[in-house]
């Protein structure tokens, strides 16, 4: 059995950004991933991160964490299996914040949602073509391509710990977390 909690908190960004933001630090992680130069959400970029960080008054912190039932977490995978059955659970939750964060931001004139992950408003980014965002009214960031810390932001505003998959087994949770830039 799989449970989901909403995890959400408003947060100025006068204290937000100091804390958890070093867009230096997180570049060099994003440097690593494969959608790195590959998607127009991810760096690198032709701004600042910092001058998005400053264009705003406060974040909500908006996401979910997903608990495993005992039954998944206590299970031995193959990498495969394992990869599917994340991508089977997490899919779905991901594409339910995704829609909630637009929302909110229709709903609040001048705000900005940061996608939990990297955006997937397309099936093939067309970023490597070198063209310009077919769906820019839809493309978002994520809080670390914008430099944030999601490890440290779990910990200091909801007392939570990033957990990780380890030797073919899926952790007691998973945390999905995006936000809204509010002006």
């Amino acid at each position: 059995m799989i449970e989901t909690q909403i995890l959400q908190r408003e947060i100025a960004l006068a204290e937000y950004v100091p804390a958890c933001i070093d867009v230096g630090k997180f570049i060099k992680f994003c440097e690593e991933c494969p959608a790195y130069s590959r998607n127009w959400a991810c760096p690198p970029f032709n701004f600042s991160p910092m001058n998005i960080w400053l264009s705003y008054k406060s974040i909500l912190l908006y996401g979910r964490k997903v608990v495993f039932g005992e039954e998944l977490a206590n299970k031995q995978y193959e990498a495969d299996e394992l990869n599917s059955l994340i991508y089977e659970i997490m899919t779905p939750i991901k594409t339910s914040i995704t829609e909630e964060l637009l929302e909110m931001e229709r709903g609040n004139h001048g705000s900005r949602a940061l996608f939990a992950g990297k955006c997937e408003g397309c099936e093939i980014c067309n970023r490597p073509t070198g063209q310009a965002c077919i769906r820019p009214e839809f493309m978002r960031h994520s809080i670390e391509a914008l430099g944030g810390d999601v490890e440290k932001t779990l910990k200091l505003y909801f007392d939570e710990k990033l957990v990780w998959t380890s030797a073919g087994r899926l952790p007691q949770h998973f945390f999905l977390l995006g936000g809204l830039l509010i002006g």
